[in-house]
């Protein structure tokens, strides 16, 4: 039997406990390298050193710093390299990703940027959704009167204030709504103050950032997900989310980004409803759980090592 292919992870400080990090696909074996903070340039020499005593015939980069040396470290030991895209990429990573053999991004949307706004061709362009280790979110033990949790950082590109105006028009006919907002930011003090002025103080909590979402998703009647993270680990947790995320959730109860109106109307029918939450679990056991994550990252190194691959 031949031995599995060698694959580096390169990650960025604050990436390093993403659940895909240390998943191996069949057939090849992962080692996880952290960048050191702050990064140097003399970084790349260690990262190529890594990689040889590895044997890793692939490095894969996650997050800012990551990307911008792998690419060189990678060159120095003649392995391949896959960059992953997030957003907002300074000038000098879009350049580093160009010169990628592979870029990886979490959704179409980024795929779409990719190809679109940045010129990389499309047949090096991968959609790979994030995972979520499903075992983690146990069964639901709803509160006794109706939680909402939004989990999301407090920046004004998720979207918190079209949230609390739907909030206060669900308000109207479900008074006892209690809202927590996991997730810290800017935004914070422009949410407070629109919090004051709706009149929603007793009722939404500013939570901060919390460490374990699956326990505070299992005490929710439904959960507004503006991101493609929460999104999924609302869906495991077997929760109606509010999401705009229609590749994930499916596009007839994905709701628009910005209209308070339909994210308002979206949470009512959602508070009432008491089948979605089981079938967005049964389809993230399906689509969004690691083993699911392991097979797509193995077809994307199949695919950059071709017929030289060294399958287990």
């Amino acid at each position: 039997m031949n031995e599995p292919v060698g694959i580096l992870r390169l990650v960025d400080p604050f990436r390093a406990a993403d659940a895909w990090v240390r998943v191996a696909p069949r057939g090849y074996r992962v080692a996880v390298e952290q960048i050191s903070w702050p990064p140097r340039a003399a970084d790349v020499t260690r990262i190529a050193a890594v990689a040889a005593r590895e044997g890793a015939r692939i490095v894969h980069a996650h997050g800012h710093w990551a990307n911008l040396l792998a690419v060189p470290a990678a060159r120095a030991v003649r392995a391949r390299v896959v960059c992953t895209r997030g957003a907002g990429a300074t000038l000098a990573e879009s350049l580093a990703i160009r010169a990628a053999d592979a870029v990886m991004c979490h959704s179409r949307e980024e795929r779409d940027r990719c190809v679109r706004r940045e010129a990389i061709a499309a047949d090096r362009v991968c959609v790979v959704h994030p995972g979520v280790d499903v075992s983690r979110f146990a069964a639901r033990a709803p509160e006794a009167t109706p939680l909402l949790v939004a989990v999301g950082a407090l920046f004004a590109r998720n979207g918190h204030l079209d949230l609390l105006e739907a909030v206060a028009r669900v308000r109207v006919l479900v008074p006892h709504l209690r809202v927590i907002c996991a997730g810290e930011g800017p935004m914070r003090p422009a949410l407070q103050q629109r919090v004051a002025f709706f009149g929603l103080g007793e009722a939404v909590q500013l939570a901060g950032h919390v460490t374990d979402i699956p326990s505070l998703l299992a005490r929710a009647h439904v959960a507004w997900t503006p991101g493609i993270r929460s999104t999924i680990e609302a869906m495991a947790a077997g929760i109606p989310t509010v999401s705009p995320w229609l590749e994930l959730i499916g596009a007839d109860i994905a709701t628009p980004r910005g209209d308070g109106t339909a994210i308002a109307d979206r949470l009512f029918a959602f508070l009432k409803d008491r089948k979605i939450g089981p079938s967005l679990r049964k389809r993230a056991e399906k689509e969004f759980s690691l083993d699911a994550v392991r097979a797509r990252l193995g077809a994307l190194y199949d695919a950059l090592l071709g017929a030289q691959r060294a399958a287990a």
